[in-house]
């Protein structure tokens, strides 16, 4: 199957807020021959993100972030311990951006990252693509210890774990951020 097999037959704009959406009608070729055909779906136009896994190798400590989450609190929870993360901006790349959201949020300055992987976190309904990354830091790196983000109602706070501690909490599958086990099973074989 072919990407030029499916015909696009309409778009239309349901939102153009800080989240874009769209109804797509489409017809697409089934997976034993025929066709889908005015096969509607409602998707969110979002830019690419990028998350890292921020390992201080001086001190054997994973550095992770907690923040509200309004979907979350929408379901039962609220504040989660999460991958350092955002949105890349124009056009940054991903490296450069993730670089950004380091020190914006835990207030390292990393200065190397390693790519890991890319995958979409909800590719039913959005069209972003996560990058994640591996980004070793130094305690001198810590540049700005009262790092919280810079974006209106970001109040992030530093998690500093252990490498027994985090993996023990990877292993008991005790995050619910996708961004983090999107990364365990990298980090379990690369630091278990």
């Amino acid at each position: 199957m072919d990407r030029n097999d499916v015909r696009e037959k309409s778009r239309k704009a349901l939102s153009g807020g800080k989240v874009k959406l769209v109804e797509l009608t489409l017809d697409a070729p089934r997976q034993f021959g025929g066709m889908m055909e005015n096969i509607s779906r409602e998707i969110v136009l979002r830019e690419d993100a990028a998350a890292a896994l921020v390992h201080d190798v001086q001190r054997d400590l994973f550095i992770l972030c907690e923040q509200f989450r309004f979907a979350a609190y929408e379901r039962g929870e609220g504040w989660l311990v999460e991958l350092v993360a955002g949105k890349v901006d124009g056009d940054e790349t991903p490296e450069a951006c993730i670089k950004r959201e380091i020190e914006e949020e835990i207030g390292y300055r990393a200065h190397k990252v390693e790519p890991v992987t890319m995958y979409y976190p909800a590719p039913g309904y959005s069209t972003e693509r996560m990058h994640l990354f591996y980004a070793p830091v130094k305690t001198a790196d810590l540049v700005k210890a009262d790092a919280r983000g810079v974006d209106e109602g970001e109040d992030i706070r530093r998690v500093e774990l252990p490498r027994a501690e985090f993996l023990d909490r990877l292993d008991k599958r005790d995050f619910l951020d996708n961004k983090v086990l999107a990364m365990s099973g990298w980090a379990i074989k690369r630091f278990g």
